[in-house]
């Protein structure tokens, strides 16, 4: 079942991409239910604040800076901070 949820996930996180907000409300809803995590590397392009999903340039700013990277929603105002090494 769970890979189902899994295939579901990947798809509205996709269409995401295309500027689809209501999907990514939808995977996290899907997410939450099943107990599974987001695919790797769509986590930190979700909003922690409102849940929109963040388009570099577009409706967030992303800034870098010794081993962080900052993801600034121009919606809500919430900072995410991320490391990368």
């Amino acid at each position: 079942m769970s890979s189902v949820a899994e295939e579901r996930i990947k798809i509205l996180l996709e269409r995401a991409l295309e500027e689809k907000e209501e999907d990514v409300s939808t995977a996290l809803k899907i997410a939450e239910s099943h107990n599974i995590r987001l695919p790797e590397g769509f986590g930190i392009r979700i909003c922690n604040g409102c849940g929109s999903f963040l388009h570099p340039g577009r409706n967030s700013e992303v800034r870098v800076s010794s081993g962080t990277v900052r993801y600034e929603c121009d919606k809500c105002g919430e900072v995410n901070r991320h490391g990368y090494r």
